[in-house]
């Protein structure tokens, strides 16, 4: 367990990756590779399926770039009405400014080394997951609070490096106690690491 991100039950996924990425990273600085489900690919793409063109006609303040098809082409579309249920016959079709991203992280999912990548998750992320909620009481909260939830659950990462430390054996005892104080440090919260400054 790197690190983590406590947030309220209604906070989609999405928005605690930043934070989340950037305390990892910042500790980690040589990740090339992330891998994560699909609650993170968060704008999304539409196709017309005729194959004409939706030009471009505004970016909201959110960051979405608007595209209408040509109401007096859609008119005679056999499957208009699977595609929009405008009255006025246009297909709208709005893409984030970010898309592109996004696209090129779907590209490398593609690749050799990012399904290869992505198998491993089976293996690594989603048992560390599993751990926690079946074996570490993880699934549901006793707590009330982030602050609270947030310590209840860095205890409980903390137990499982513990074990997972412990279970590496006891084969070289210095670097067993670096490792050990690293991934104790690594579960305080940001104030009291400041402190050891």
């Amino acid at each position: 367990m790197l690190g983590y991100e406590v947030t309220a039950g209604n906070v989609h996924d999405s928005v605690a990756f930043d934070p989340l990425y950037d305390q990892v990273a910042a500790r980690f600085p040589e990740i090339k590779t992330v891998v994560m489900d699909k609650a993170y690919k968060t704008p999304w793409i539409c196709v017309c399926s005729c194959h004409q063109v939706l030009r471009y006609r505004i970016t909201n303040r959110e960051g979405y770039r608007g595209y209408k098809s040509d109401p007096k082409i859609c008119a005679d579309c056999p499957t208009l009405q699977k595609r929009t249920q405008s009255k006025n016959c246009v297909k709208v079709v709005v893409r984030h400014v970010w898309e592109g991203y996004l696209d090129r992280a779907e590209a490398f999912r593609r690749t050799p080394e990012g399904k290869a990548s992505y198998a491993r998750r089976k293996e690594t992320i989603e048992r560390v997951f599993a751990d926690a909620k079946e074996k570490h009481g993880l699934r549901y909260t006793h707590m009330r609070g982030l602050t609270r939830v947030t310590a209840w659950v860095g205890f409980k990462f903390a137990a499982m490096n513990l074990k997972k430390l412990a279970c590496w054996g006891w084969k070289d005892y210095v670097a067993f106690v670096f490792a050990l104080i690293d991934a104790l440090f690594l579960l305080l919260p940001q104030k009291a690491r400041n402190g050891f400054n």
